[in-house]
């Protein structure tokens, strides 16, 4: 589909955003199926969650380099890699979330200065 529209239109970036959404959602899913969890709406908050962060990252370091990336035919280009980066961030979301949840960020014991 994306290739039936012209370069930089509004169709061609709103697919640009749509797909890795459902692509992580996807790839959540499937990991979710392949657990044999019963949490469905979890996972595809989570995973779609995983689809706007590999879609923000990935985008964000592309225009970073090529600033009119977005206006040519780069763009269509550009979904093919970002449909595999957000299914597998999909795919992987679960062991990235409990890691995060188990990280202890603050210190609270005092600074000692010995070692």
């Amino acid at each position: 589909m994306s290739y039936s529209w012209m370069p930089g239109s509004g169709p061609g970036l709103a697919a640009l955003f749509i797909a890795p959404l459902f692509a992580a959602t996807c790839g959540a899913v499937f990991r979710n199926a392949s657990d044999q969890a019963d949490d469905w709406i979890r996972t595809t908050v989570l995973g779609a969650t995983a689809g706007v962060i590999a879609f923000v990252l990935f985008v964000a370091a592309q225009l970073a380099t090529t600033p009119d990336l977005l206006e040519g035919t780069g763009a269509r280009r550009l979904l093919f890699f970002i449909i595999l980066v957000a299914f597998t961030a999909g795919l992987t979301f679960d062991a990235v979330y409990s890691k995060l949840r188990s990280q202890d960020v603050t210190s609270t014991s005092p600074l000692d200065g010995t070692r």
